[in-house]
């Protein structure tokens, strides 16, 4: 709430009474008093500006640390003089002293009566009064400059630019004489701490730490003690303490910096907290290394706790731990990719620590060119290996702490004609655990399947997939016989094709029990060569045989062909098929290579 008044002072019967008597026109009195009238009211008029923080004033405040952005309320005193200048439109331009500007408020100010006499706000960061005809009298005799008090109230910030960034800055306002102002710069905390493990957590082989300590610009006078306090496993690395002594501005910004660590001692070996002497109108950053101490466990958490001038802060972070050893493989087509890490926890190895790997079978072999270590050929961190037909022996020429990781690729070195396995073992000289993992080979030469069966008609539709490995392959022979001697091949529906193309072949049925029945099952012959999937389709009739319909559709497939003038064949391949409730017979095929 805002308060206002003006007070007139009427003299005329006394202007009057010194007019008669010195014989003064009355209209030359009149002249005299517009003589000085003017559009811009001096500054000289206010008589106080009020500065409160929350009602207090500012220099009544204890310990009072602004920060720039802060707001506080400015309350203006002003008076104009009786017989004053002014008159309507006249205005009263203030510009505050830096390091404010006002903010917000604008208003009007009456007089006793309740009249209007004058409009405040805030106009291109200035306090502009602004007012009317009410400040002056108006009689028959003429008008004059009324005697006016007011008051009013705005906002104001503090408002840090490039010239004004120190921290101790005076406030001068009329009639409140100066007020010193220590800024404390935005975000300042008595005490922050940082971190960052390296290599971001993971196998770290230390831990970065970082303290900022009065950031609030405090007076540290003669000294106030920093202590670090170190909890978990991990320990001081002896060189490690930096500690730079800053000067703040009051927009936060650095004004100077100074290196001062060699004011104080290194940090002691095997020491589990460290003390610091801080001093002076001064903010320091304090930085420091860890070393996480040995675990055998996947991760491990470490903590550090800071005290300063009261305060605490406590920060921790988690350092997980790659495995020692670690093998994986995937499969191209018929070639196995294996990839080893090794020392994924990034501890210290010795010189003359052996990765030894082997796999089970002889019947795979290293592909020439593959083995590397980190990605290259050319072996670092003075690596030696040897090679055998079912592994390798590699040694460690120098100390090393980091991870490494070894790739090679092996292929089977003949063609799969089998389902087989390859069992692949690591293990490290100074470990004693190992890693095995195992690549799957499954035979992709001869393959069956049956689909869509025809209840009405009884019939089966059959497909059947040679050389899914794509290998070079001539002579091909396919017997397949239908076991229960209880299918038949339908005419016309007999196809076989590569790349959707059809190719020449010989087929010869087989009789069953009876002599021309033709469900015995057939031999095909396919000339090649062939280098791609072929596929063998057709569709047989089923008989439906005995109240149970206990039947059984089955055929065995059985294939033989060469490569390179070599004999091969291929394992035994099965298929079944299902019958429906009302038929109730069950269907099952295999089909089988001879070697």
């Amino acid at each position: 709430m805002r308060y206002f008044y003006a007070q007139r002072r009427h003299r005329i019967g006394m202007v009057i009474l010194l007019a008669f008597l010195l014989q003064i026109p009355l209209s030359a009195y009149s002249a005299f008093s517009y003589a000085d009238t003017g559009s811009v009211v001096s500054t000289d008029v206010i008589e106080k500006i009020t500065a409160t923080k929350d009602g207090v004033e500012l220099k009544d405040i204890e310990n009072y640390r602004p920060v720039m952005g802060d707001e506080i309320d400015l309350r203006f005193d002003f008076t104009l003089p009786d017989k004053h200048p002014y008159e309507a439109g006249s205005t009263l331009t203030y510009t505050l002293p830096a390091p404010l500007k006002p903010a917000n408020g604008s208003g009007e100010l009456s007089n006793e009566a309740g009249e209007t006499y004058a409009t405040y706000g805030i106009s291109e960061g200035n306090v502009v009064i602004t007012f009317n005809e009410n400040i002056r009298f108006q009689g028959e005799e003429g008008s004059g400059g009324l005697e006016t008090k007011g008051w009013f109230e705005i906002t104001a910030i503090f408002e840090a630019d490039e010239n004004n960034t120190a921290l101790e800055q005076e406030l001068t306002l009329p009639g409140s004489g100066t007020i010193t102002l220590i800024f404390q710069p935005p975000g300042g905390e008595v005490i922050a701490k940082g971190v960052a493990p390296e290599n971001s957590g993971n196998s770290s082989s230390y831990v970065q730490w970082t303290v900022d300590v009065n950031t609030v610009m405090d007076d540290l006078g003669g000294g106030k003690e920093f202590t670090d306090t170190l909890i978990g496993n991990h320990q001081y690395d002896p060189t490690s303490l930096k500690v730079t002594r800053l000067e703040l501005g009051n927009d936060g910004s650095i004004l100077s910096s100074r290196d001062v660590t060699e004011d104080y001692p290194q940090l002691a070996a095997g020491a589990t907290s460290f003390t610091l002497n801080l001093t002076g109108k001064y903010a320091y950053k304090i930085e420091y290394r860890t070393i996480p101490g040995d675990t055998e466990d996947a991760s491990q958490t470490i903590k550090n706790q800071a005290k300063f001038n009261g305060k605490t802060d406590s920060k921790s972070t988690t350092v997980t731990y790659g495995d020692p050893l670690a093998k994986t493989v995937s499969k191209s087509g018929e070639t196995a990719n294996w990839e080893i890490k090794v020392n994924g926890n990034r501890k210290n190895l010795a010189a003359g620590t052996t990765i030894t790997d082997s796999w089970n079978s002889g019947k795979h072999a290293l592909v020439p060119g593959t083995f590397k270590v980190n990605g290259s050929t050319d072996l670092p961190l003075g690596l030696t290996v040897v090679h055998s037909d079912q592994g390798f022996v590699l040694t460690l020429g120098q100390d090393i702490n980091e991870e490494f990781t070894i790739t090679y690729s092996t292929q089977p070195k003949d063609l799969v004609t089998e389902n087989s396995d390859v069992t692949n073992e690591v293990k490290r000289s100074d470990r004693e655990d190992k890693k095995t993992i195992t690549a799957q080979y499954r035979q992709n030469v001869l393959s069956k399947t049956n689909s869509n069966i025809n209840y009405q008609e009884k019939t089966v539709d059959w497909k059947i997939v040679l050389n899914s490995a794509g290998y070079n392959m001539a002579y091909l022979v396919l017997e397949d016989t239908f076991v229960h001697k209880n299918l038949k091949i339908v005419d016309g529906t007999f196809k076989v094709q590569m790349n959707g193309k059809d190719l020449p072949y010989t087929r010869t049925d087989k009789d069953g029990d009876v002599a021309g029945d033709k469900k015995g099952g057939f031999t095909l012959n396919i000339p090649g060569p062939i280098t791609a999937p072929v596929t063998v389709t057709y569709t047989t009739e089923y008989d439906v045989r005995g109240v149970d319909n206990l039947d059984k559709y089955a055929n065995t497939v059985g294939l033989t062909w060469q490569t390179n003038d070599k004999e091969y064949s291929t394992t035994d391949v099965t298929s079944t098929v299902t019958i429906n409730p009302q038929q109730k017979g069950k269907g099952y095929k295999t089909g089988k290579i001879i070697l």
